[in-house]
């Protein structure tokens, strides 16, 4: 199970971060805040207004992105006229970055070198981690009914509910991870997994390049890699135990053979590449309910070892509810009051925080303090 979808639509239009710096017109798809997603993105954004591009938050990513692909909107034809345009998508359905380069392709960016589209992931990797699966078989298996062994490699992936499910689903699972209170109740076996720190191997960073990741710290176990390669033994499969020979094994099939020992901190723009053609998305319904939509978003600081490690406890989002402005003066919320934010009969109380950079009708919560909140929900005092 891959983190999150990929998708390599983007390739097409491929550009360097710092091209969002030297954008005449800069678009932003989604509620969801582009520090918390993306520090680096958020940097270049604000190096773009002092350079005086024209930042635009064009609001919910798939309604925009309908909008936008109308050849009569407004700022749609701007996007088209304009040499050095660059959209960014920051929101949960993006499928992958299909849709992002949808709309990069319909507003003409192919044939503008200086016009470019990124797609802010969930999880960081997650291209990476898509490419080497996609190397590993070519095709997809069958569904085990029921599943007779689960591998459960990394916090990340024991916090997922799928995962639980498909724990539920298994005669015996396998996790590999830090804490142990976050899979003894469901893990037949546990073993000790590696914080980033203590990891060797390659990622893929925002702008597709391939990078080194070195390890700072020894672990006091053996790692990940080691655990699963012996695993594999009982099943006399040989997975080498080394991040090099891994890949080595996969660097013949997606990265033309470069050597483990050349990829390192830096590493060249790979250039624009024939992409699928994905199709623009359906514009969205409107959402059931009166009141203001909510948008959950993952802070950038979360996770298990954040919510675990008392040290890092400092780095947790605040209880906090983000409203507009206007949204605020209507309801008489100052920032730092108590509100209820409640929808079908659930409710939490959060602080209140008015952000002048929220769209009206929207509120924004850090998924770890809206607890069961969706769709459209109220605010009072």
């Amino acid at each position: 199970m891959l983190p999150e979808e990929t998708s390599p639509a983007l390739d097409a239009f491929r550009l360097p971060l710092s091209a969002i710096r030297d954008a005449q017109v800069v678009v932003i798809l989604g509620d969801e805040p582009v520090a918390e997603r993306a520090p680096i993105v958020d940097l270049w954004l604000r190096a773009a207004r002092r350079k005086g591009a024209q930042i635009e938050h064009a609001g919910d990513a798939l309604e925009a992105c309908a909008r936008l692909s109308n050849k009569n909107d407004e700022l749609g034809k701007r996007l088209r006229e304009s040499e050095r345009t660059i959209v960014i998508w920051s929101s949960e359905e993006g499928a992958g970055g299909a849709h992002c380069a949808a709309l990069a392709r319909e507003l003409g960016f192919a044939d503008k070198p200086g016009s470019g589209a990124f797609h802010l992931p969930r999880t960081a990797n997650g291209r990476g981690a898509a490419d080497a699966w996609a190397a590993a078989s070519d095709g997809e298996g069958e569904d085990p009914e029921p599943i007779s062994l689960l591998v459960v490699s990394g916090d990340e992936a024991a916090a997922d509910p799928n995962v639980r499910a498909l724990a539920e689903r298994s005669e015996k699972v396998l996790a590999i991870s830090m804490f142990r209170s976050l899979v003894v109740g469901w893990a037949d076996l546990v073993l000790p997994g590696t914080s980033y720190l203590e990891r060797d191997g390659t990622y893929v960073n925002l702008e597709g390049r391939l990078q080194r990741l070195r390890r700072a710290v020894i672990p006091p176990a053996p790692d990940e890699l080691a655990w699963i390669s012996k695993l594999a033994e009982r099943f006399g499969v040989t997975i080498p135990p080394h991040a090099s020979a891994v890949f080595a094994a996969l660097s013949e099939r997606i990265y033309d053979g470069l050597p483990f020992g050349e990829v390192g901190e830096q590493a060249e723009l790979r250039t624009r590449s024939e992409a699928p053609t994905p199709e623009l998305p359906e514009e969205p319904g409107v959402p059931a309910g009166k009141g203001l939509r909510l948008v959950r978003y993952r802070p950038l600081f979360s996770g298990p070892a954040v919510e675990r490690v008392p040290e890092l406890d400092f780095q947790r989002p605040e209880p906090e509810v983000e409203l507009a402005p206007q949204d605020a003066e209507k309801r008489g919320i100052a920032t730092g009051e108590t509100v209820t934010v409640s929808h079908n009969g659930t409710s939490v109380e959060l602080r209140a925080r008015v952000s002048r950079g929220l769209r009206e009708g929207v509120v924004r919560i850090a998924s770890q303090h809206a607890g069961d909140l969706g769709g459209a929900v109220e605010v009072r005092k």
